[in-house]
C-alpha cells in the first residue's frame, strides 16, 4: 500500500511538471504580447483538458477499482504502451521542447485570422495538457487498480500540488532547474516502472485465464515480482526521489551563484 501511495505521488509530480512547463511557457509568451484574449484561451484549454481527463479517469476508476481483472489487464497494457510512446517522444524532443512550444504558440498568435488563432492555440494547449493527463490517469489506475481509497487520491493530489508549486517558483525565478534534463532523466525511470507494469500485466492476465501460463517456475517468479517483491517499482521510486533531491539541491546553488541565468532551461 505504501509503495502504491509513493508511486502515485511521484508519477503525479513528474507528469504535473511536464504539463506545468507547457502551460507556463504558453502564458509567458502570451503575456509578452499583452493579449488578454489569448491568455483566456490558454486557461480555458487547460480547464477543458483537466475536466475531460478527470471525467475519463473517474469513469475508468469506477470500474477498475472494484477488482475488474479484465480491465486491470487492459490498463496495464495501455499504460505501458502510452508511457513507452511518451519516453520515445521525450528522447527526441526533450531538449528542444520549450523552443518548439514557443515556435508553435508564436505561429498561432501571428495568424491574421482571429478565429484560426484562437482555435489553433486552444487545440494545441488542450492536446498537450490532455496527453499528460491521460498518461497520468492510465498510470495511476494501473498501479492503483483494486486499491483506490482516499489516501491514494490524496497522494495524487499532493504530487500535482507539488508540481504546481515548483512550476510557480520556476516562473518567478525563485528556483532555477534544467527542466528538459529533469524530464529526460525521469523518462528513463518511467521505463523501469513500465517493466513493473509488464510483469503485473502478465500476472493479472494469467490469473484471469486471459494469457497462457509458460511454466510453474516462470509463474512463481512473476507472482513474486508482482506481489511479494515489486523490485522494479522500488528501484524507480528510489530513483525518482534521488533525482528530485539532486535537482532541488542543484537549483539552490544556481540561485545563489547565477542570478542572471534564466529560471527555466531545457538544454542539456
Amino acid at each position: 500500500m505504501f509503495e502504491s501511495l509513493v508511486n502515485a505521488f511521484l508519477i503525479s509530480f513528474r507528469e504535473g511538471i511536464e504539463a506545468a512547463l507547457v502551460v507556463m511557457t504558453v502564458l509567458v509568451i502570451v503575456g509578452k504580447r499583452n493579449d488578454a484574449r489569448l491568455k483566456t484561451v490558454t486557461l480555458s484549454a487547460v480547464v477543458a483538458a483537466v475536466v475531460i481527463c478527470s471525467a475519463i479517469a473517474y469513469f475508468l476508476g469506477t470500474i477498475a477499482l472494484v477488482n475488474n481483472i479484465e480491465l486491470e489487464v487492459a490498463l496495464y497494457g495501455a499504460a505501458a504502451i502510452a508511457v513507452l510512446t511518451m519516453v520515445v517522444w521525450m528522447m527526441r524532443h526533450g531538449k528542444k521542447m520549450k523552443q518548439e512550444i514557443e515556435d508553435k504558440v508564436n505561429r498561432y498568435a501571428m495568424r491574421k485570422s482571429t478565429l484560426l488563432s484562437v482555435v489553433g492555440l486552444f487545440l494545441f494547449v488542450f492536446f498537450m495538457v490532455a496527453r499528460e493527463g491521460l498518461e497520468l490517469a492510465l498510470f495511476l489506475l494501473a498501479f492503483g487498480a483494486g486499491i483506490g481509497g482516499v489516501f491514494y487520491v490524496l497522494a495524487m493530489l499532493a504530487g500535482l500540488s507539488a508540481a504546481i508549486g515548483i512550476g510557480y517558483l520556476l516562473s518567478k525565478g525563485i528556483v532555477r532547474v534544467n527542466i528538459g534534463k529533469f524530464l529526460q532523466i525521469t523518462a528513463y525511470l518511467l521505463i523501469i516502472l513500465v517493466v513493473q507494469l509488464v510483469i503485473d500485466f502478465f500476472h493479472e492476465g494469467m490469473e484471469a485465464g486471459m494469457l497462457p501460463e509458460p511454466g510453474q517456475g516462470v509463474v512463481n517468479v512473476i507472482d513474486y515480482l508482482s506481489h511479494d517483491m515489486p523490485i522494479f517499482s522500488y528501484i524507480a521510486m528510489v530513483g525518482f526521489i534521488g533525482v528530485i533531491v539532486y535537482f532541488l539541491r542543484k537549483s539552490s546553488v544556481k540561485k545563489k551563484s547565477f542570478q542572471t541565468q534564466p529560471a527555466i532551461t531545457t538544454q542539456s
